[in-house]
């Protein structure tokens, strides 16, 4: 499940290259559904902070943002010892 999550990340910023906005948001939720279920940090991966940039994007895509204006994805940060 985790894995799927972070595939479907991938397949919306493809999606939204090819000038497909409702399948990067379909994708996106889709995603966000799946990751949501996972601890903070997970894998090597800040999945409360990756879940945190999924629903920024889903924000500026339903505001009409372009796709240059989507920043990267932070999803590795710092794990406390």
């Amino acid at each position: 499940m985790f894995l799927q999550g972070l595939i479907q990340v991938t397949a919306a910023f493809h999606h939204l290259q090819r000038n497909n906005p409702l399948g990067t948001m379909l994708l996106l939720k889709a995603a966000l559904a799946r990751l949501e279920r996972y601890p903070a940090h997970f894998g090597g991966i800040s999945v409360d902070v990756l879940c945190d940039d999924i629903r920024e994007w889903l924000q500026a895509l339903h505001a009409g943002a372009p796709a240059l204006q989507l920043s990267s994805a932070r999803i590795c940060g710092e794990l406390s010892s």
